[in-house]
């Protein structure tokens, strides 16, 4: 009458254990946890997988601006509209290229950032993440006039940043990559490349230009016009380069070279500012700048002053409104002048097309008629109606454009000491004229403009060969 079933027994003792285990698991969950064991910022261990979130839905296409408020300040990258196609561009800058890369990883950014990391939902909590007060906020516009808002946190011990929206105060974490798009400054966007690449064999020359000074203008002669001066000058010419201010001299080849190669893909080093008010460019240096004008693509670089605590010169590219901070070493040449390009003085005048040539020093005077001839063959010279020897007025012709130069000069105040005049069968004329310094130098002139000194030596000679000339007597070249 009392029988229970094997069965029911079974059934009984389960239900009762389970029963025990739900008391247990509520009094376990109702023990509070030791306070002196929570962390104050949260540990990325404490992050939940989610599903690849996406904090906004919209298109790179529907974006109009991106403005950024960082550590660097608040700018805006804006959409540039020109016919079919479109470029991102810096507001008040839209004149400005920027790197394409760099520009459209903030528009990318703004529009794909995903996370796979749910932080918190809790609302309360922002501060632990840094986000009631955002280190980056960027506030995205649309086409249609909404706006997006993103905020950035502090960084996450494990790496990567705490981030929400003004959509949703869910705090998720991205990677650092990924915060990297809002956390430049605005210099970051400008391109650094300043000068080419350039070949010093083939390199078509420069101009250097300071304020106060003579321009430096070097330019690379055709094959053509090589030939012809090489023959104009009857003397080897060492390059293939002309210095042609004040007067046409041969380029020291070596010297040039070293220019092309410090220039030859100039970087800055760093973009300083974008700020060009005059105030800003007057304290770079900017204001009255030296020039360096690249004739192979017509780049011109304005050169500043030398940073008193950086090894740099702050500079800018013409028609590029950015200073930037290039490396004083590649431009160390600006401050040499012209006599580190002259090597010597080269045709000044060919002969076959000098009609006379007058010497004029204090107390004599020379006038050597030359005869209308086409070969240096047949050169006849004559000088107070005397017949002179062809070959010996040729080497008093060379002595007087071997005058090369000895460094630059300011004109002194003593009396001409020698005149030489190139009268041309063209009824045109080139004067040169040497003014002494010093017992070892003398200031020369080129239709009355001059930079530099002449070797004293060099000077006197040509007055001396003139009476050895008259004289009978043989030129002896040096």
């Amino acid at each position: 009458m009392f029988e229970i079933k094997k069965n029911t027994v079974i059934l009984i003792i389960t239900a009762a254990v389970l029963v025990l285990l739900t008391v247990l698991t509520v009094v376990l969950l109702s023990i509070p946890k030791e306070s002196g064991n929570e962390s104050s910022v949260p540990d990325s261990s404490a992050t939940s997988s989610t599903e690849n979130h996406a904090f906004f839905d919209y298109a790179k296409e529907d974006i109009v601006s991106v403005e950024i408020s960082n550590e660097h300040g608040v700018y805006t990258l804006v959409r540039v509209t020109e016919g079919e196609t479109s470029r991102i561009a810096l507001e008040g800058k839209e004149s400005e290229t920027l790197m394409s890369s760099t520009a459209s990883s903030a528009f990318n950014g703004a529009a794909t950032l995903k996370s796979n990391k749910l932080v918190s939902d809790d609302a309360s909590k922002l501060s632990e993440y840094g986000l009631d007060d955002p280190s980056v906020t960027v506030k995205t516009t649309l086409k249609d006039g909404s706006v997006h808002t993103l905020y950035l946190g502090i960084e996450s011990p494990a790496g990567g940043f705490y981030a929400n929206t003004s959509e949703s105060t869910d705090v998720y974490l991205i990677t650092a990559f990924s915060a990297s798009y809002f956390r430049s400054a605005r210099t970051d966007y400008y391109p650094t490349d300043l000068l080419g690449a350039y070949d010093a064999a083939a390199f078509r020359g420069l101009t250097v230009s300071r304020p106060g000074e003579k321009d430096i203008d070097v330019i690379r002669l055709t094959d053509e016009e090589y030939e012809a001066a090489m023959d104009a000058a009857e003397a080897n010419i060492k390059s293939q380069h002309e210095l042609t201010s004040p007067f046409k001299y041969d380029v020291n080849s070596v010297y040039l070279q070293r220019v092309v190669e410090a220039v030859s893909g100039l970087n800055a080093l760093e973009t300083v500012t974008d700020d060009v008010s005059a105030s800003s460019l007057a304290s770079y240096g900017l204001d009255k700048p030296k020039t360096l004008l690249i004739k192979d693509d017509s780049k011109k670089l304005l050169i500043g002053s030398k940073s008193s605590t950086a090894d740099v010169y702050y500079v800018m590219l013409d028609g590029r409104g950015v200073v930037y901070a290039a490396s004083a070493d590649s431009l160390s040449f600006i401050e040499d002048g012209a006599d580190r390009y002259a090597y010597t003085m080269i045709g000044l005048v060919a002969l076959k097309n000098v009609k006379s040539l007058v010497i004029e020093t204090a107390d004599k005077k020379y006038d050597f008629i030359c005869n209308d001839f086409d070969d240096l063959q047949n050169l006849e010279v004559s000088c107070d109606g005397k017949e002179l020897p062809p070959d010996e007025f040729k080497k008093l012709y060379q002595q007087i454009f071997s005058a090369t130069q000895n460094g630059l000069a300011e004109k002194p105040s003593s009396d001409l000491y020698l005149r030489v005049t190139y009268n041309k069968r063209d009824g045109s004329k080139v004067v040169m004229e040497y003014y002494k310094i010093d017992i070892t130098r003398y200031y020369a002139e080129v239709n009355g403009v001059g930079i530099f000194s002449v070797k004293a030596d060099m000077v006197e000679k040509i007055a001396a060969d003139c009476e050895r000339i008259m004289n009978g007597e043989i030129i002896t070249l040096v």
